[in-house]
């Protein structure tokens, strides 16, 4: 379950409205940090467009090509859509393996969150 809400934090930060979340848009990128979108954008970069684009997580600071050049990436290989569909397909797979316990508070709370999660 930690994972799935590690997932959706990831991608919160990289494909949602920052009025909306809170959060500070492409704060992990910015920090050179190996997230989920990344990780999935690593697996389907060509050599050169890693090459290119790799060493900018290691910059100390982003700038706003280096930033536009990720979300074109990512854009690209329809990484949003990905990890839309990753969270859909754990998150039903969680509610599945939760419905094989008994009914009781706890349940319930877990699966409101994980649905929560999709919402």
């Amino acid at each position: 379950m930690g994972m799935l809400f590690q997932k959706k934090d990831d991608y919160i930060d990289y494909f949602e409205i920052s009025e909306s979340s809170g959060k500070v848009p492409m704060k992990d990128f910015q920090n050179g940090l190996f997230t989920y979108p990344i990780i999935l954008l690593s697996e389907k970069m060509s050599s050169s467009e890693k090459k290119d684009f790799l060493p900018t997580l290691e910059k100390p600071s982003k700038t706003a090509k280096d930033m536009n050049l990720a979300l074109d990436l990512l854009s690209k290989y329809k990484i949003r859509e990905k990890i839309l569909e990753s969270l859909r397909k754990d998150s039903t797979e969680l509610i599945q393996f939760l419905n094989r316990f008994e009914k009781s508070s706890i349940k319930t709370l877990m699966i409101e969150r994980i649905e929560g999660i999709l919402a």
